[in-house]
C-alpha cells in the first residue's frame, strides 16, 4: 500500500508516516539462516570477516526479515556456539547462577524481595546479535570472496577502498569464442556501459566519441570487463566510462569445445548453441565486430575490473565476442544432450587484495610502507572446475595474474 493511501487512513500527514516506516524498517531484526549450510570463512580476525559466497544466493537481503543471503549466513556464523570449550564455559555459567541464587534464600538477590520458595528466576535475556558490516556485493550468480567488517569503523576503512577504486579484484570467468587467443595475451576494454533502453535488468555497451581516442570494440581494440560489485552502479541511466583489463589463462580450440558440447563424443558438429534474449540481437557482439559461439573454442581469462559499473564484466566479455558461459542475459548457454553444459553464470571473484582496517587506525605503525595487506582468495566451486575439465582445460589457482592492476 503507497505511503499517501497509509496517512490518509491514519488521518496523519504523509512525511510522518514514512519517517515512522522508515523507522520501522531499521528496527527489524535481521536473521540468522542457521539452518543453511555453513559459511565458507577464507578469513577471520577481530576486525574482518571474508567469505566465499556460492553462485545462487544474494549478498545482502532485499528485506531485513528474510534469510536466503551471505550476510544471513555471515550473522549465523558469528553467532554459533563454536566447541565444547565455549558450551563448557555457558555451562558453568549457569551452575554458578544457579549457586548463587540458593546462596540468597528466599529473598530474591539480596535486595530484600520476598520470592516464593521454589521459584526459578527468570533467566536473563538473550545477548543482542552479532552483526557484519558488508561492504560490497557479488551478483546473485557470481560466486567468490566478498568481505565484510565486524565493527562500523572497519566497515567504513573496507568501503572507502573500494569507492576510492584501490581495492584490487580479480575475476575468473570461461568465456566462449577464446580459441584465436593465445594463453598470456593480455588486452583492455575501455568501453562505456549505459542502462538496456528496453530490458529493464539489462546493460550495454556505448562506444563514446572520444576524439580518436582508443575504444574497446572490433578488432585489436577489443575490451573485455564486468565488475559485479555494483558498488558505483550508473542508476541514472546515462552511460558512464567502464575499464577492465583481461588476461588469457587457458583455452581450448574449436574441436574440444565441440567434443565437450556433445559429452566427449565425435560425430558431426553440433548444432549452433542456443543464445539468450540479449546475446540473440547480437547487438552488444556486433558493435565489436565478431559474434562467436563455442565452435570458435573457449578460454579461461583472468578479469580484472578497475570500475564497478553494473554487469560490468559481463557486458564488456560479450562486447569483446567472448561472452561468459552460462550467462542467461548476455552470452551463450550451450547445451550437452539437452543440459546446460555451464551449469550457472561460470564468473568467479577468485582475488581480493587491500589494506587491513587496522592500518587506517593507526595500528601498524604509521607510513604507507607499513600497511597491512590483506590478500584474499576463494578456491574455484567444483562445477566451475568441473565444465573447465569438460573443456579440456588445465590450469592451477598459483597461476593467477597479480600484476592486472600495475
Amino acid at each position: 500500500m503507497p505511503v499517501s493511501d497509509v496517512a490518509s487512513l491514519l488521518n496523519l500527514p504523509e512525511s510522518r508516516v514514512a519517517l515512522s516506516l522508515k523507522l520501522a524498517v531499521r528496527a527489524t531484526p535481521l536473521v540468522a539462516d542457521n539452518d543453511a549450510p555453513a559459511a565458507e570463512v577464507v578469513f577471520e580476525d577481530e576486525l574482518v570477516l571474508a567469505l566465499a559466497k556460492p553462485s545462487g544466493i544474494i549478498t545482502a537481503p532485499k528485506h531485513r526479515h528474510e534469510g536466503g543471503s551471505l550476510v544471513a549466513r555471515a550473522i549465523a556464523h558469528l553467532n554459533r556456539k563454536g566447541g565444547k570449550e565455549e558450551e563448557e564455559e555457558e555451562q558453568e555459567g549457569r551452575k554458578s547462577s544457579s549457586s548463587s541464587s540458593s546462596s540468597e534464600g528466599e529473598t530474591g538477590g539480596g535486595e530484600g524481595v520476598p520470592r516464593e520458595k521454589g521459584a526459578v528466576p527468570a533467566p536473563p535475556p538473550p545477548p543482542p546479535l552479532l552483526l557484519p558490516f558488508p561492504v560490497h556485493r557479488l551478483d546473485m550468480a557470481t560466486s567468490g570472496v566478498v568481505v565484510m567488517g565486524k565493527t562500523s569503523a572497519a566497515a567504513a576503512a573496507l568501503q572507502a577502498q573500494f569507492r576510492g577504486r584501490t581495492a584490487k579484484k580479480t575475476y575468473l570467468a570461461l568465456v566462449a569464442g577464446g580459441g584465436g587467443r593465445s594463453v598470456g595475451e593480455r588486452w583492455e576494454c575501455d568501453v562505456a556501459i549505459g542502462r538496456h533502453p528496453e530490458l529493464k535488468v539489462g546493460r550495454r555497451a556505448v562506444v563514446l566519441d572520444r576524439g580518436g581516442g582508443s575504444g574497446g570494440g572490433g578488432g585489436g581494440g577489443e575490451t573485455d570487463s564486468d565488475d559485479e560489485t555494483e558498488e558505483n552502479d550508473d542508476g541514472d541511466g546515462d552511460a558512464q566510462p567502464a575499464l577492465t583489463r583481461f588476461a588469457v589463462l587457458a583455452r581450448c580450440d574449436g574441436a574440444a569445445a565441440e567434443r565437450a558440447m556433445r559429452g566427449g563424443r565425435r560425430g558431426p558438429p553440433s548444432p549452433a548453441a542456443p543464445f539468450s534474449s540479449l546475446y540473440a540481437l547480437g547487438e552488444l557482439a556486433r558493435a565489436a565486430g565478431t559474434l562467436r559461439s563455442l565452435r570458435d573454442g573457449a578460454a579461461l581469462l583472468a578479469c580484472a575490473p578497475r570500475t564497478g559499473r553494473t554487469h560490468q564484466i559481463r557486458v564488456h566479455s560479450s562486447f569483446c565476442g567472448h561472452p561468459i558461459l552460462g550467462d542467461d542475459l548476455y552470452g551463450p548457454v550451450p547445451l550437452v544432450d539437452g543440459r546446460e553444459l555451464a551449469p550457472r553464470l561460470l564468473l568467479h571473484a577468485a582475488a581480493l587484495e587491500l589494506v587491513h582496517p587496522r592500518s587506517f587506525f593507526g595500528g601498524s605503525g604509521g607510513g604507507e610502507g607499513d600497511e597491512e595487506v590483506l590478500r584474499l582468495s576463494a578456491p574455484l566451486p567444483p562445477e566451475f572446475r568441473r565444465t573447465m575439465e569438460a573443456l579440456g582445460m588445465e590450469w592451477s589457482f598459483d597461476e593467477l595474474p597479480r600484476d592486472l592492476w600495475d
